[in-house]
């Protein structure tokens, strides 16, 4: 029997989003795992959640694509949206944190790359709360989208609202 609560509720949705390389020239470092990541999370979430609109934004997507995505998620969902990062995270101006895309040329170049702020800020307007996982360095850079810093899945398993995961 599929679980129709919390993420998995009719209604909920998930953007799934990451790249396990960047264009040639790049600076920064490939991550291998995280297509497999992201396509293993995207099945579980549709066969074992029963969680039934899942997109996984392709590894080629510019950092508009990733905005266009998030923002159809918000004003699509009727319940809880999630949205997961999996690969570099990049530090900008006043030390805040950006998502690399494949177009991201380096470390310290964010021009490619997807502000952390406009997405916790489109979350912040999904009727059914949001929960973020970001597997990224600087994570902890990261807030809710109400402001609060981001939790530790770890002391509270219970969830109302928004939340957000972080690992890196």
């Amino acid at each position: 029997m599929t679980d129709t609560t919390g993420l998995a509720a009719p209604g909920g949705r998930a953007v799934l989003v990451g790249t396990g390389s960047h264009a040639p020239g790049s600076a920064l470092p490939a991550l291998p795992g995280v297509d497999t990541t992201l396509d293993d999370l995207a099945r579980v979430l549709r066969e074992v959640c029963g969680m039934e609109r899942v997109h996984r934004v392709p590894a080629q997507a510019v950092a508009a694509d990733v905005m266009a995505a998030v923002e159809e998620a918000v004003t699509g969902a009727t319940g809880p949206v999630l949205f997961c990062y999996v690969g570099h995270g990049i530090l900008g101006p006043r030390d805040e944190l950006y998502l690399a895309t494949h177009a991201s040329p380096a470390a310290d170049r964010v021009s490619a790359a997807v502000p952390y702020r406009t997405v916790r800020d489109l979350l912040g307007d999904a009727v059914g709360g949001s929960v973020t996982v970001l597997d990224c360095c600087f994570s902890g850079r990261a807030t809710a989208p109400d402001g609060r810093p981001a939790v530790s899945p770890v002391p509270r398993s219970g969830c109302s609202g928004s939340e957000g995961l972080r690992r890196g």
